[in-house]
């Protein structure tokens, strides 16, 4: 009876949490940025100074620069190419990623120069 009431509550736990899960968008050669929360706050802050107000979690940046993926490590966990000087391991689950949106694969032609309107006279007839 107890058996049978302990499973029947984990299918239904299982069945709602699968209800909200949707698969990642990343695959292996994305560019990504890591979140920092959890990172030690040396490592992406904004200042890098040794005094102890620049080291603050308050004045942290949220995400780090841009990382690419380069193996799977699970279904939802990658391998990035993270900085060997910060000496953390390179798995990193996908709550943690956020995928780049800039696509760096096609060439972009240069943007327009703005037009000026410096030179331009007005003729006021009255104030």
């Amino acid at each position: 009876m107890l058996q049978e009431r302990m499973e029947e509550a984990q299918l239904t736990m299982v069945t709602e949490v699968n209800e909200h899960h949707q698969p990642h968008p990343f695959r292996i050669g994305d560019s990504l940025f890591l979140e920092t929360r959890l990172l030690p706050v040396g490592y992406a802050n904004v200042n890098s100074a040794a005094n102890d107000s620049a080291n603050s979690r308050k004045f942290q940046h949220p995400y780090t620069s841009l990382f690419t993926i380069l193996k799977s490590a699970g279904k939802n966990a990658f391998f990035l190419d993270i900085l060997a000087h910060w000496r953390l391991y390179p798995v990193f689950n996908v709550a943690r990623l956020k995928l780049s949106r800039v696509d760096r694969t096609c060439d972009r032609p240069p943007l327009l120069p703005l037009c000026s309107t410096a030179n331009v006279e007005h003729d006021i007839e009255s104030i």
